[in-house]
């Protein structure tokens, strides 16, 4: 059973009495609110802001595909030289 968070907003029709029955998500100050009372974000408006949103894209998109291009570690392929594999165990003092 799924639990739904409610909006804790009062309705105006109700004289401020009864409660949103509107689906809620919980806000940065704590408050469950619906997205009519939320006062959720419509994006930027002005040039300066869009231009800034557009570099902060393109900022994630590059810091994003730099993590994930990195060089990985290779594995050793094996030889059948038997002076490495010799070597590798003098190293390890198995030889």
């Amino acid at each position: 059973m799924k639990l739904k968070l409610q909006c804790q907003s009062k309705t105006r029709q109700s004289g401020y009495t009864q409660q949103c029955n509107g689906v809620g998500i919980v806000c940065k100050n704590g408050n469950i609110r619906c997205k009519n009372h939320a006062g959720k974000s419509t994006g930027p408006v002005s040039k300066d802001g869009k231009a800034k949103s557009v570099q902060n894209i393109k900022n994630y998109n590059d810091k994003r595909n730099s993590i994930n291009n990195k060089p990985k570690n290779k594995a050793i392929k094996p030889s059948n030289d038997w002076s490495t594999f010799i070597e590798a165990l003098q190293r390890k003092g198995d030889a």
